[in-house]
């Protein structure tokens, strides 16, 4: 059963812009990592500076495969420069759900 997992930032107000075009970018090579169902950035109304990403993974464990991966080769510590706070990352698992 997949797992979902919210990462929420806090981008430093003069770099919101690029650091929303340094995760567009990063998105192609994250959803072909293994185990990536799903990707979705979205951003606070009211605080652009409050972006969330709300990933779909195959298990917990591809997903902190995955920002093993992203330690490894610099990309958080690249990131982590344009926020205010720590990443706050939540998994969750599907109760249930409805679509309309």
């Amino acid at each position: 059963m997949s797992v979902y997992v919210t990462t929420e930032l806090k981008t430093r107000p003069e770099h919101t812009e690029q650091a929303v075009n340094k995760l567009r970018e990063a998105l192609p090579e994250s959803l072909d990592h293994d185990g990536c169902e799903a990707i979705h950035l979205r951003r606070d109304q009211d605080d652009p500076t409050h972006i969330v990403s709300f990933t779909q993974w195959a298990s917990r464990r591809d997903y902190e495969n995955y920002l093993k991966w992203r330690t490894e080769t610099g990309f958080r510590d690249e990131m982590d420069e344009l926020f205010t706070d720590p990443q706050a990352i939540t998994y969750f698992d599907i109760i249930t759900g409805t679509t309309r």
